[in-house]
């Protein structure tokens, strides 16, 4: 998480405002000269890797021989005509779609990713940050019906959950006694989450239905709680809200638009 945070910190420096040296050259290959800009592009469209590079001397370097390398054989290329190609037209068609992609994220997370709305962001949801963590158990089963008769059978005195879900749970690790381990917030379903972390130690209350079917639900620990400063995880709520932004602006788009997935073309595709 750390280096995603320096790699956003660095793009984001190197993304900013014109500067006065953006022309200054770097390195010149025959007529040809690579620029500040030149390499801030370069790494721009790298993403956080691209940042990390541009920020350790070694790699920058590293990168700027790349970019050498890489006129040299599309010089060659070029002079090999193909530009004229058809695979060169599909490609670079598709670099048109990823940059301009790119660049309107980019223009919305500049509108939107402000330190009031992050801050609003945080108080909104605040419990999906804090440490708050459970250890619990859960027998899947299929229908309501079952989940229930199951739930009896959990609740009866000196009942062994381990021993039922290997009976009755349809889990990957019913064998393991339906056992989940610890687990934070954002790790289960959200309706299994919700009725984890509700829960005081022992079994839940009542069944939960998720798109995998009924649980019946043990929690054996709880450790840590609700509470959290905003200052202490203000990166983390940064980046779950860039992610929201990012989610969001694809699902407003997709709502106006058409789209039809022809699956059997998709299916048969090859390279």
């Amino acid at each position: 998480m750390k280096r995603a945070i320096l790699g956003g910190l660095v793009l984001a420096a190197l993304s900013a405002a014109a500067r006065a040296d953006d022309k200054r050259a770097l390195v010149e290959v025959d007529k040809e000269v690579i620029t500040v800009d030149n390499l801030r592009s370069t790494a721009d469209g790298l993403g956080p890797r691209g940042a990390m590079m541009v920020s350790n001397p070694v790699q920058r370097r590293q990168l700027v021989e790349q970019m050498v390398d890489n006129r040299l054989v599309a010089r060659e290329a070029a002079a090999k005509g193909l530009e004229d190609g058809a695979d060169y037209k599909r490609m670079l068609g598709e670099a048109r779609v990823n940059i301009l992609a790119n660049l309107y994220q980019r223009k919305v997370l500049a509108e939107g990713l402000t330190d009031a709305k992050v801050e609003a962001f945080f108080k909104a949801n605040q419990k999906q940050f804090a440490q708050k963590k459970v250890h619990a158990s859960h027998i899947q089963v299929k229908d309501e019906a079952e989940a229930k008769r199951v739930q009896a059978e959990a609740a009866a005195p000196g009942a062994d959950f381990a021993a039922l879900a290997k009976r009755y749970s349809q889990a990957a690790g019913a064998s393991k006694g339906g056992d989940l381990g610890w687990f934070g917030r954002g790790r289960m379903l959200p309706e299994f989450e919700d009725a984890a972390f509700a829960c005081p130690v022992g079994l839940c209350p009542q069944p939960v239905k998720t798109q995998f079917g009924w649980h019946v639900i043990k929690v054996h620990e709880v450790k840590g709680g609700d509470e959290v400063a905003f200052a202490a995880v203000k990166d983390q709520v940064k980046q779950a809200y860039e992610r929201k932004l990012k989610e969001d602006l694809v699902a407003q788009l997709r709502q106006k638009a058409k789209i039809a997935v022809h699956e059997e073309a998709l299916r048969d595709f090859k390279l």
